[in-house]
């Protein structure tokens, strides 16, 4: 017996047929012009971070300083944000710092839409700095790359003032930022690399990065989460953390 299917609604049908159109412009843009692309996918990164942001923020500690926009270089997008725990900015405790990068396939995402995220991290007794620079295609290669080595430099000068420990640097993060910073990593230890791309190593010595952690897809670290956004943006950072405590032990 042959089973009845129900025509598929006309206003369904036109969404479908808008939605190739769009797709297929899109498409088609690339021959003249990176931007609209680039524009549609920074609007989708800004679609789901609101929601995202505010229950990382629910579930953050609340005894967390925080430093907003502090200027690494005199460029126009270099700024950073410093999470640090309330305990030990009153103590002046010297802590080993997380620097994180952000992600959102180089054309989209913040250090804002992730704060909530970095201040459960600090919570666990880490410095944590988001960092700002620069989203494609505005942003061409090495420009992020050039801005995090100078994040990097900028906060060991101010080390004491930010409760960081120059010596105890972890560089991470997630999708194009965990890009971003193994090329970073990548010209600290090996200064020879650093010359076509005119970036200026950071770090007073190949010894003070002591760890990196990349988020880039799930990996095997024990947890139990099914998915890559439960693993790596759960209501507890129990992953990141376990990756990073082992580099600096």
């Amino acid at each position: 017996m042959s089973k009845s299917v129900a025509p598929t609604a006309p206003a369904e049908r036109m969404s479908r047929l808008a939605t190739r159109v769009v797709v297929l412009g899109l498409r088609a843009s690339l021959a003249v012009s990176p931007k609209p692309m680039a524009w549609a996918l920074r609007y989708q990164f800004r679609r789901s971070a609101p929601a995202r942001g505010a229950r990382q923020l629910n579930d953050a500690p609340a005894d967390i300083v925080t430093v907003v926009d502090e200027r690494y270089d005199p460029s126009p997008d270099a700024l950073l944000d410093v999470y640090v725990p309330g305990e030990a900015a009153r103590s002046g405790s010297a802590l080993p710092v997380v620097v994180w990068i952000h992600g959102g396939a180089f054309v989209g995402g913040s250090k804002e839409e992730i704060g909530g995220y970095l201040r459960m991290i600090a919570g666990r007794g880490f410095a944590v700095i988001g960092v700002r620079y620069t989203l494609a295609p505005k942003g061409r290669y090495p420009t992020p790359i050039r801005q995090v080595m100078a994040a990097l430099g900028h906060i060991q000068i101010h080390a004491e003032r930010l409760h960081i420990d120059p010596m105890r640097i972890v560089l991470a993060g997630n999708s194009a930022g965990a890009q971003i910073s193994a090329q970073a990593a990548a010209l600290i230890t090996n200064p020879k690399k650093a010359r076509p791309v005119m970036a200026t190593v950071a770090c007073q010595r190949v010894s003070a990065r002591r760890g990196h952690a990349l988020t880039c897809e799930k990996v095997h670290c024990g947890c139990s989460s099914r998915s890559w956004l439960e693993c790596h943006y759960p209501r507890q950072p129990r992953c990141t953390i376990a990756v990073i405590v082992r580099q600096l032990a």
